[in-house]
């Protein structure tokens, strides 16, 4: 019986994988390799402008990928172009004999000796030749045993199976090249595709999640993963300046008299100096962005310099804020916080409400008002009720639960080895809270009962909903945001807050930001055991509520606990 597997023996179907692997990685490169010319911004002779020109005109890995892929992609094209698709395998004696089925010995016999004669008469490749002849002999030898040819009659071949090879050098298949084989497989596969892989997926989204290039992240990471301790928003400023690349390449359009004349502003009025060497465009606008209150400051600054500041070093801060999370910066972390803050605040408190219309534009309410011109805005109900959306909040309880103790309101010990709930209950000052103690679900319904859904109902569903198996961090009762006190005028910043949580001064996570409703607002957490958390019998936890846009409304409940 023949063979059942098939393959392709002239090698097409290789070409055709190659040229299907390549094709992606030329287009993907393409771009990258031959990027559209940019101009350059304004000269600039600090440190980080001058590497960036200097990697521009320099090393380009991707114009290397591409090339390296153009030329080897030519082999497969030629091959699947010139080559013919053959398959060996598909074996059929009465095809391969020219006979029908009620062909007798005699004329397989005549149709056998013919096509040999043939076959060996013909000046062909050597190796083709043999081929044939053997696929004739076999023909020959199945339908001259009876019984075989029954059984194909019957039957056929069978059942085939496909089998596509890649071809692999002669040399490659002696015995004393087994090792090298193996190395090589190691070496391509184990080492060098998961670098390739890593490095194009890491490159193929230019932004992370906050707004900021990978880049910069990566760079704010290295700078801040051996810090111990940073005490001024200042710092946090230089560090975001000197790793944004978006910064970096952005064309400030501020002239360099209004920038020598704001540095000279922020250390002889407000006392902020800059270090040596960082006397930069991007460092003075920075600086500059929390000094708006001062008049000249305003006035020298270009409109499209400072949202670009402005968005670039909320991205920042964001940025750092998750980066110090992650490495357990307590105070980095709540630093943040602070710099998010004297931004949004900046902005001239007397002409906020007159930013709230689409139609106003900044020359036109500060500008104008500084040389001495009107501006009047017919105020809408909603401004003159803004002051009262800007209200603070305050944590009334904190509830926790676990499948063994269930829920703990006033108790003080806890199986540290269960996995825990916890539940921050909020309400706005003024607001009466509607807060009730929690109470376990009750199953009434006998031990042997058939009815078993009576073990998957929620025990304590107020603290640990079916929704904390989705999401760690569930949020009832918010609203959506309205605009803060003092919106930044190109970006209108939301009036949020945010749930802070600390096991023994750890930080362990904080929720996304919302506004309280009016009625009362619940913050429900999914965490590991306590043990995981920590390796005291103590636990100390507390819940930090953050006003993310003002000073002074932040609170703070605490709750200690006994692990058994």
């Amino acid at each position: 019986m023949s063979s059942k597997y098939e393959y392709d023996a002239s090698g097409v179907s290789s070409s055709l994988l190659a040229i299907v692997l390549l094709v992606p990685v030329i287009a993907i490169t393409y771009s990258r390799a031959f990027p559209p010319k940019k101009t350059l911004p304004a000269p600039c002779r600090c440190q980080e402008c001058v590497k960036l020109k200097e990697e521009r005109r320099g090393f380009n890995i991707y114009r290397i990928i591409f090339l390296c892929a153009c030329a080897l992609i030519a082999l497969p094209i030629k091959n699947a172009i010139m080559g013919k698709y053959e398959r060996t395998g598909a074996f059929d004696p009465y095809d391969v004999l020219s006979l029908d089925t009620s062909a007798t010995d005699q004329d397989v016999l005549t149709a056998y000796r013919s096509l040999v004669r043939e076959t060996k008469m013909n000046r062909e490749d050597k190796r083709a030749q043999n081929e044939k002849v053997q696929k004739i002999l076999r023909a020959k030898d199945l339908l001259l045993d009876h019984a075989k040819r029954e059984s194909w009659d019957a039957f056929g071949e069978g059942e085939v199976g496909k089998s596509h090879v890649i071809a692999i050098p002669e040399w490659a298949l002696s015995q004393n090249s087994a090792i090298l084989i193996i190395l090589i497989y190691i070496s391509l596969l184990g080492i060098a595709l998961p670098k390739v892989v890593s490095y194009l997926w890491k490159f193929s989204f230019d932004y992370s999640a906050v707004g900021i290039s990978y880049r910069t992240a990566e760079s704010l990471f290295h700078q801040m993963k051996h810090v111990k301790k940073c005490s001024t928003i200042y710092t946090l400023i230089e560090w975001i300046t000197q790793s944004s690349t978006e910064m970096a390449e952005h064309a400030w359009k501020t002239p360099q008299a209004n920038l020598d004349r704001l540095q000279r502003i922020l250390s002889a009025d407000l006392a902020i100096s800059t270090a040596p060497g960082l006397a930069s465009a991007r460092h003075v606008l920075s600086l500059s962005a929390l000094a708006l209150k001062n008049e000249q400051v305003l006035t020298l600054i270009d409109n499209s310099d400072l949202s670009k500041i402005q968005e670039e070093l909320l991205n920042g801060a964001m940025a750092v804020r998750l980066i110090s999370q992650h490495l357990k910066q307590k105070e980095i972390f709540y630093l943040t916080f602070d710099l998010e803050r004297c931004l949004v605040l900046s902005i001239p408190e007397p002409k906020y409400s007159e930013l709230q219309y689409p139609d106003t534009h900044f020359p036109d309410v500060f500008i104008k008002a500084f040389e001495g011109k009107k501006y009047d805005v017919e105020h809408s109900e909603i401004d003159k009720e803004i002051d009262q959306n800007m209200f603070k909040a305050k944590i009334v309880a904190i509830d926790m639960y676990t499948a063994v103790d269930g829920p703990i309101t006033k108790g003080e010990v806890i199986t540290g080895s269960a996995e825990c709930s916890l539940r921050v209950v909020l309400v706005r000052e003024g607001h009466a809270s509607q807060y009730l103690p929690p109470t376990p679900l009750k199953v009434s319904a006998p031990v042997d009962t058939e009815d078993l859904s009576i073990f998957t109902d929620e025990e304590c569903p107020e603290i640990s909903p079916k929704e904390l198996e989705k999401s760690p961090i569930v949020i009832r009762g918010s609203v959506d945001s309205v605009s803060a006190h003092n919106p930044l005028f190109y970006a209108p910043q939301k009036y949020t807050w945010s749930v802070v949580l600390e096991v023994n001064g750890v930080l362990i996570t904080e929720s996304s930001g919302f506004t309280p409703g009016v009625a009362d607002t619940e913050v429900l957490f999914k965490l590991p055991s306590f043990q995981s958390l920590t390796h005291s019998k103590k636990a100390v936890v507390d819940v930090h509520l953050v006003c993310t846009k003002f000073f002074n409304r932040d609170t703070l409940f605490r709750k200690t606990l006994i692990l058994r």
